[in-house]
């Protein structure tokens, strides 16, 4: 059970702090929740017993409301006065390496800039903070909040290994893509929300293979980071004694990109999406026009050569990371940058626990498969009026994750779960025991997220029973359709759906006219949202001095960890732990040889 410190300013937030009290006190009890004004005996003295609480504390939540940076007292910034209690209790939390901080926005207020704190709390603006509404949304967001403390005591971060050496690297110069050679058509992957096809292969590959390598063109060979060509590539940054991460002006700033993928066709879209959005967000900064390229490390899963890559592209000076691409590796890319004030953004890691590391460093622009199933559990409830669910998951990480996430919301919501089997997904497997109990049941559903021949296995088994099947994996519709024949018949689908705009659409339009085909994922997306980030993060904070562009890399942590814009793909809101994704969810019904969506639901609906 953890010990949650609540650090708050009366006279800023008192009352919505209050009801996030109960909220916590209800979950964890009383004994486990600290606030001031409840807990602190009379006649004790205020500083050691708030320095005992905070150091005992698994979990301190810092609630900022509209006023908590300015309030003053006698013609003075309360937190300019070094005896300011909220300031003694923030700055105890941040000394500690075992506590998760966590900043709580409330009442509209924003994140604080490293700038506007003093200089013993500046490491608060790069914490990934939460935000607390008023209702309707106030249940929502404390069950996040409360998910997410719940998250971080099962699996706090490891201690970072000790920096192994360097490898070479891929580097590649930014080069306007209509200029690129056209590239290979692919076959299409035929997933009906999506309504993209087609992929393009674009990768550059290396020159000279080192340590790992094998030459060859295929993005999935094992652990083969590839050579760095130093005719090309960036000098690393200067060094004057600043925070700052300066470059020569004249020379390209260098994004590194780490490519953990087995997917070739994933790896591609990386890659054009992060090329389109280059292309598109020119940076000009004191009339001078900057220019960025990426450097390319392939280390496909692999966490050891994950970790060298890392290090030889920090070696190099870039200034963020796109990537790794696998969940295993990103968790690891988190703990070692956050270790050395660095920071990733992630276009395909979707693991629920990376919201809950407890780092500076790992932000994504996929959607996480914990908002995935609190948000289909609402979709259950209230538009398919499922109230009463079977939850059959497979035996992998992200099949556990979005099964986990969902049963929760779901039982918290009303709803309930007759039972949660776990299965081994074979294709193999007997599902009679299972269909009986479902039989014996009688629910309305059945939520499967295991692979496509279980899926069909289990339609096979369950054709004459009454309950709803209602499948969710890494296949696309058709593909099961294909493969079950005639039981695929009243099959419902769950997927992550594109942005149903005309901006979408335009996006579409123009990523086809650079690549001559139509992404093959949304994954290309997410790579344009998370290089569109680092971009914008660089256009805002650098500027020349002396010939050098300088970077600094506060100022560029701070702008990335409160990004909000509204984009291509919906509402981005980088503040919220680091899930900066909008989530578009669709529920799809195949009958009478028609695939329809039923259901469609995005995160910020109010509904």
């Amino acid at each position: 059970m953890p010990r949650i410190f609540i650090s708050y300013r009366r006279a800023d937030s008192i009352t919505i702090t209050g009801r996030i009290y109960d909220r916590l006190v209800a979950e964890y009890s009383d004994r486990n929740v600290f606030k001031d004004v409840d807990d602190i005996p009379l006649g004790a003295d205020f500083r050691r017993v708030l320095d005992e609480e905070v150091g005992s504390c698994d979990v301190l939540l810092v609630i900022i409301g509209p006023q908590w940076l300015t309030l003053e007292e006698n013609g003075q910034r309360r937190l300019d006065n070094p005896d300011d209690f909220v300031r003694i209790e923030v700055e105890a939390g941040l000394n500690r390496n075992d506590v998760l901080v966590i900043p709580v926005l409330v009442k509209g207020a924003g994140m604080p800039s490293s700038a506007d704190l003093p200089p013993t709390m500046r490491e608060l603006a790069y914490r990934n903070g939460a935000v607390v509404r008023d209702d309707p949304d106030f249940h929502r967001d404390m069950n996040r909040l409360i998910k997410q403390i719940n998250e971080y005591m099962k699996a706090r971060p490891k201690k970072a290994v000790s920096r192994p050496p360097a490898v070479a690297i891929q580097s590649r110069p930014q080069t306007p893509p209509s200029k690129r050679p056209s590239p290979r058509r692919r076959g299409a992957n035929p997933l009906a929300y999506l309504s993209v096809l087609g992929i393009v292969a674009v990768i550059v590959m290396a020159i000279l293979l080192v340590l790992y390598g094998n030459n060859g063109n295929n993005a999935s060979s094992a652990s083969k980071p590839t050579a760095f060509d130093g005719d090309s590539a960036t000098s690393a940054p200067q060094d004057d004694g600043s925070d700052d991460m300066i470059f020569p002006l004249g020379e390209p700033i260098p994004i590194g990109v780490l490519l953990t993928s087995e997917d070739e066709s994933e790896t591609d879209d990386i890659l054009q999406g992060i090329d389109l959005a280059l292309a598109e967000h020119p940076i000009e900064v004191d009339g001078e026009t900057i220019e960025v390229r990426w450097e390319n490390a392939d280390s496909v899963c692999d966490t050891v050569a994950v970790e060298e890559n890392i290090f030889a592209l920090l070696e190099m000076g870039v200034v963020g990371f796109i990537g790794p691409t696998c969940n295993a590796t990103c968790q690891r890319a988190a703990e070692i940058l956050h270790d050395v004030n660095g920071l990733m953004i992630s276009p395909t890691c979707d693991a629920a626990e990376l919201s809950f590391l407890g780092t500076t460093s790992f932000y994504r622009t996929i959607p996480s498969m914990a908002d995935v199933g609190w948000l289909l559990a609402k979709m259950f409830l209230e538009d398919m009026e499922f109230t009463d669910v079977i939850v059959i998951h497979g035996d992998t990480q992200r099949s556990i994750d979005v099964m986990s996430a969902f049963a929760d919301s779901f039982r918290e919501k009303g709803g309930t779960i007759y039972t949660a089997l776990a299965l081994p997904d074979s294709p193999d497997t007997d599902f009679t025991e299972v269909v009986q109990t479902i039989q014996e049941s009688g629910v309305d559903a059945v939520y499967f997220t295991g692979t496509l021949e279980s899926a069909v296995a289990l339609a096979d088994t369950m054709w004459d029973v009454d309950a709803q099947l209602v499948l969710h994996g890494d296949y696309a519709p058709e593909e099961f359709i294909e493969l079950a024949g005639e039981f695929a018949e009243d099959v419902y689908f769950v997927g992550i759906a594109p942005p149903d705009s005309d901006e979408f659409q335009d996006w579409v339009n123009r990523f086809s006219s650079v690549t001559g085909e139509e992404p093959n994922q949304l994954t290309a997306l997410y790579a344009y949202d998370a290089a569109t980030i680092l971009l914008n993060a660089v256009k805002d904070v650098a500027y020349l001095e002396e010939g050098t562009i300088h970077i600094p890399r506060a100022d560029f942590q701070a702008y990335v960890a409160s990004y909000s814009d509204t984009t291509v793909s919906g509402a981005i809101d980088c503040s919220l732990g680091g899930n900066c994704a909008f989530l578009n969810l669709v529920i799809l019904h195949y009958q009478a040889n028609e695939l329809n969506i039923v259901a469609q639901r995005d995160d910020n609906s109010d509904e």
